[in-house]
């Protein structure tokens, strides 16, 4: 298992490398940081533009937060973007997506930074293959609308399927090695340990960064 340092020195060394203008797809193991590089990419995008935008105007990400809550940055639209307690978890998933490229087309505002975090998520394996043909399908609008598209999943459908331009693993596989990786059992509670710990060492981290 990798230390805690460790797995902040891997999330540093992405957001190092992760580049505007192109398709990516992140993988890590639960509680190897991945959510806080959701939330840090903009520093990275920004630094890229040579501009000063806040998060919510460099980034649009797709994640159970914001598919589960409000998307305070859209206003009134915020809706759009929500999952409903009648709607199936899958069509959630698959209707934030559409909405995204929708609204950013149609609304012509300025250019974002899109993240798309585990949109696999209560998708069976037809439809993660399908979200993966329909991202696919969109790349000629993410060039033209985006700033680029992180794509953060679990799902092997995707990683195969996605025609990206860069591939990461936080644990420092290759794209094979993920894909053929041998699937080992983790106990949750020791995986709930484990993010308890890096949690608090992200906090006193960071804190001690800002002193």
């Amino acid at each position: 298992m990798r230390t805690n340092e460790e797995k902040y020195e891997a999330i540093c060394d992405f957001l190092d490398k992760v580049k505007i203008n192109k398709i990516t797809v992140l993988t890590g193991d639960n509680a190897s940081g991945k959510s806080l590089i959701r939330k840090l990419l903009w520093q990275s995008v920004c630094e890229q533009t040579n501009d000063d935008r806040k998060p919510s105007q460099a980034i649009i990400d797709m994640s159970m937060e914001r598919r589960t809550g409000s998307y305070a940055s859209l206003g009134a639209l915020s809706g759009m973007f929500r999952d409903d307690s009648w709607i199936a978890t899958s069509v959630a998933s698959i209707r934030f997506i559409e909405n995204i490229t929708h609204y950013t087309e149609e609304k012509q505002i300025d250019k974002r930074y899109i993240v798309f975090d585990e949109p696999e998520v209560g998708c069976g394996e037809e439809v993660q293959l399908g979200i993966a043909n329909f991202i696919n399908s969109k790349k000629e609008y993410f060039e033209k609308y985006t700033l680029g598209v992180l794509i953060i999943t679990h799902s092997k459908h995707i990683v195969k399927n996605v025609e990206c331009d860069e591939f990461f693993n936080l644990e420092g596989k290759t794209k094979e090695e993920w894909l053929n990786r041998k699937i080992v059992a983790k106990d949750p509670i020791e995986l709930e340990k484990e993010a308890d710990s890096f949690f608090i060492f992200l906090r006193d981290k960071l804190t001690s960064s800002k002193a």
